[in-house]
């Protein structure tokens, strides 16, 4: 619930307050406060930016839906960065307080709530995507009550993408509010944009305290857990590591990302390495998906199957479906063997999960392989039997680890990968920042 803020709201009046600077003057004075974000993912890429304020020595406040995801964060002006670490999170009011060791410059001066007008003259300075410092402004044209989904103050300052975070101030270069661009814009008008007062920075310490507080009184199980017998929602993401006991160069990280669910069809972003590819498929299909993760072949077994088989037994309904080797993905005889719940640790955590085994064999792989008409040569590298198990945590929609083992016609064990959840991110779980 947003704190109230009250307006006075006075007839316009031709003179200038005492003290006011034009727009050359405030932006001159109060740009020194004002920085670029860049959220960062755990290969250092640019995720998403934004805008700062600096409140302090070494201190800025910035919006925190700028940060959603961040493994890092740069507060930058010009050629000159710093590292930061979120401080204190009130992702409520999502205003976040970062520290930036080594960042030296200009606080602002937070304007009083009580001189704020609706009809004065503001000043937006923002750090705009792929912009210099940039000034624009308008006027404060309105406020809103207690209980709204929107910020407090109006304006009509224009605001470009990678605003979010930045500072509005009035014509004496004092801070009155952190400017964004995350609204649902549906019905406004397009020259309106809002900030969250900047009396709210004050109280971010205090009710991150809270908050977290209350998050850590609740039980794990339902902090964005998957409710049983249904699918993820949209936008869930799982973040894995893929290592190969066999052959150690094929080890890879990826993520995979919900992006649409229709009934029983899903479609699903596998991202890895820079890489991305778009994959639909039917949960409810007990079968095998090939997926391509930075150009290493993975496969995943029904990884929703707790959606539609809360609480599976073998033998399995329906029967396997293709297990895709190669050119070989006719002549497989596959069973599940095993189904029972039990407990698994991964990086992400420790899970009550359900395991399930499928055993499988070509007998058509029996012959040796011919590498240009020239017979046997070298080790047969075609999977002629497998072993894949994976278990599946029902709070979190998907399976949490996976083995599987390959041999050739000959015995030899060619594979051993094992895949294990290193994070996730459910949309109905609180916003997770580094540093949190």
């Amino acid at each position: 619930m947003k704190a109230a803020l009250f307006f006075v709201t006075v007839a316009a009046v031709s003179t200038r307050p005492a003290l006011a600077l034009d727009a050359a003057e405030v932006f001159e004075k109060a740009s020194a406060s004002v920085y670029a974000v860049r959220a960062l993912d755990a290969q250092e890429r640019p995720l998403r930016s934004g805008s700062a304020v600096q409140i302090g020595p070494e201190t800025v406040v910035t919006s925190c839906h700028v940060l959603a995801k961040a493994q890092a964060v740069q507060v930058r002006r010009g050629n000159i960065s710093y590292g930061a670490a979120l401080e204190h999170a009130d992702v409520e009011r999502d205003l976040c307080i970062l520290k930036a060791a080594g960042l030296v410059g200009q606080a602002a001066t937070v304007a009083p709530a009580s001189e704020l007008r609706v009809g004065q003259r503001a000043f937006a300075i923002t750090h705009p995507e792929k912009l210099a410092l940039s000034l624009s402004d308008g006027l404060i044209s309105g406020s809103l009550a207690d209980g709204s989904d929107l910020p407090p103050i109006q304006t009509t300052a224009a605001l470009a993408p990678g605003a979010s975070g930045g500072g509005l101030f009035d014509e004496r270069a004092r801070l009155i509010g952190i400017v964004t661009l995350n609204v649902p814009r549906a019905n406004l008008p397009p020259n309106v944009n809002f900030a969250s007062p900047a009396q709210w920075i004050a109280e971010v310490p205090e009710r991150a305290k809270v908050a977290l507080a209350k998050r850590d009184s609740q039980p794990k199980s339902v902090r964005g857990a998957v409710a049983a017998g249904a699918l993820p929602a949209p936008g869930s993401v799982w973040t894995y590591s893929l290592r190969d006991r066999v052959f150690p160069n094929r080890d890879r990280d990826f993520s995979v990302q919900l992006a649409k669910v229709d009934g029983w069809n899903v479609t699903e972003i596998v991202s890895s390495g820079g890489q991305q590819a778009t994959y639909a498929s039917n949960a409810h299909d007990l079968t095998f998906y090939p997926r391509s993760v930075n150009g290493e072949p993975v496969l995943e077994l029904s990884p929703y199957l707790l959606a539609h088989l809360p609480q599976p037994r073998a033998p399995l309904p329906g029967s396997l479906q293709a297990y895709p080797s190669g050119v070989y993905a006719d002549g497989w005889r596959m069973r599940v063997i095993e189904a029972k719940p039990e407990p698994v640790a991964v990086p992400a955590g420790r899970f009550e999960a359900v395991r399930v085994a499928v055993q499988g064999e070509n007998p058509a792989i029996n012959q040796p392989v011919m590498y240009g008409g020239s017979g046997m040569m070298g080790r047969d590298y075609r999977t002629q039997r497998f072993e894949f198990t994976a278990w599946y945590a029902a709070e979190l929609g998907r399976y949490v680890q996976v083995r599987h083992r390959m041999f050739n016609r000959m015995g030899e064990e060619i594979g051993d990968e094992l895949i294990q959840l290193t994070k996730f991110d459910l949309p109905a779980a609180p916003m997770q920042l580094k540093g949190q």
